[in-house]
């Protein structure tokens, strides 16, 4: 054989192990990863087994679905609205907050939101506020007035939600219908 000639038959010999070892490699890399990705599935269902059993245990703590947090929100009602000039409405909204733990802690901040809707159903606005807390003893329960204005576009209903999202279970809601008479928005409270 010619010198050549071996140096093809080598070059070959070379390219055709170089090939299976990358094969090779290939198949071995996707065999750790099937593996890996059959690990990471059985402990996500171990961790949501987990959790429903923990979900099922705190819905036999005597706060129901609130024991889950420190807090909770007992109750949103209005208190007033007006209508002002230029489609502008005054509110103040109370809201009652209960600690449920036995220490005492000053909560960030917690949130209003406020939809109005047409009288066919439609969203006409939407705003929302971020209202300063004070801080409760343990067991303690503290009715809190939020107070503002917001826009709002002819008559329907006024939808409004208080939430603490790291410290509540939910949020409360109330719905309100805002009809103009004098000056005045005349409402009912929400349940």
């Amino acid at each position: 054989m010619s010198r050549k000639k071996m140096i093809i038959t080598g070059g070959v010999f070379l390219f055709l192990l170089i090939f299976f070892l990358i094969i090779n490699g290939f198949f071995r890399e996707n065999k750790l990863l099937l593996e890996e990705r059959n690990n990471w599935r059985e402990k996500a269902v171990l961790f949501a087994e987990r959790l429903d059993r923990l979900e099922a245990a705190e819905d036999d703590t005597p706060f129901g679905d609130v024991g889950r947090r420190e807090l909770s929100l007992q109750r949103l009602e209005a208190v007033s609205l007006a209508f002002l000039p230029e489609n502008r409405v005054n509110y103040t909204f109370s809201v009652i907050i209960k600690n449920h733990s036995t220490r005492r802690f000053r909560p960030a901040a917690g949130f209003l939101f406020l939809l109005t809707l047409t009288p066919g159903g439609e969203v006409s606005g939407a705003d929302w506020r971020i209202v300063e807390l004070p801080a409760l003893a343990g067991g303690e329960a503290k009715e809190i007035l939020v107070n503002g204005e917001f826009s709002v576009e002819g008559e329907g209903e006024l939808i409004a939600y208080f939430d603490l999202p790291e410290y509540a279970a939910r949020p409360v809601k109330t719905q309100v219908p805002l009809k103009e008479s004098s000056g005045l928005a005349f409402f009912l409270p929400g349940p």
